[in-house]
């Protein structure tokens, strides 16, 4: 179990489920994208309200038969943005479920990290995959612990 303390406006924090959402694309395509909860920072406008940080980890499984040729280079946002050749893909949830983290002795945070617009661009990773701009919103809620 990992808890983590640091500098005063940091909330600590005990993760309790950190589990990847699934999304199935076009052609067979499937985007895991993995949310990881690196901090909570109290609200300095509201109190006990917490503000979190959340980096996601997204990842494809894409068919051989769909890659490309492979590419080495890092590209800009301004690259990436430039290649997109479908804008807003039409993809299907198969899971996307709250994290939950103990927040402290009597508090529960539920975050889910959603999809709100996948873009398809003309260029390929290093593996020959097609590489995807992903947006996401957070959803934050909380609960009193014990509590269903």
């Amino acid at each position: 179990m990992n808890q983590i303390v640091d500098e005063e406006s940091l909330k600590p924090f005990i993760p309790k489920s950190e589990d990847p959402n699934y999304y199935r694309l076009d052609e067979g395509i499937i985007l895991r994208l993995y949310p990881i909860l690196n901090n909570l920072t109290l609200n300095p406008v509201q109190g006990d309200s917490v503000q979190v940080n959340v980096q996601n980890i997204i990842a494809t499984f894409v068919p051989k038969k769909l890659r490309g040729t492979r590419s080495t280079k890092s590209y800009s946002a301004q690259e990436l943005q430039a290649s997109i050749e479908i804008f807003d893909m039409a993809f299907t949830t198969i899971i996307e479920d709250f994290n939950e983290y103990e927040v402290d002795s009597k508090q529960i945070l539920s975050i889910k990290t959603s999809i709100s617009q996948i873009s398809k661009c003309k260029l390929f990773n290093n593996i020959g995959e097609p590489i995807y701009l992903v947006t996401t919103a957070v959803i934050a809620k909380s609960k009193p612990k014990g509590m269903m």
